[in-house]
């Protein structure tokens, strides 16, 4: 399953707010806890890394060259993976019918509609993924 970096803290956001218990919720848990350590521990530190690079900066502290810009949208635009894997696969499949699920009871809109009708196509690939590993098997 892929997130792009600058989508991570919203879908972080949708995922901590489910209304979920037992077993949804503990893996709900377990995957608002991967995203929250991949976005904290990795995209943080590379958005630093890239900040510390451009050190003249205008008098709101922003970086002055276009260049950090380019390379910080690059970087936004990077993707997150969670690997499709037997230690994923429970908390993926999960996920997946939570959120795909027709009683799906959060309201969206404007911008976080169309980002949630991504991550449904990602869930959807997901699933073909299991349904196939299961097929050959």
């Amino acid at each position: 399953m892929k997130i792009v970096n600058k989508e991570i803290p919203y879908f972080a956001d949708m995922v901590f707010n489910l209304k979920l218990k037992g077993k949804k919720n503990r893996k709900r848990v377990q995957m608002f806890t991967m995203l929250q350590n991949y976005y904290n521990d990795v995209f943080v530190a590379e958005k630093n890394a890239l900040l510390n690079e451009y050190p003249e900066r205008d008098e709101e502290g922003l970086p002055l060259k276009e260049s950090f810009y380019v390379e910080l949208e690059e970087l936004q635009n990077e993707m997150f993976y969670i690997e499709k894997n037997e230690q994923n696969k429970d908390m993926l499949l999960t996920m997946v019918d939570v959120i795909l699920d027709d009683d799906f009871q959060m309201e969206l809109s404007g911008e976080m509609a169309i980002v949630f009708d991504k991550w449904c196509s990602e869930c959807e690939k997901v699933l073909e993924f299991y349904n196939q590993q299961n097929e050959s098997v």
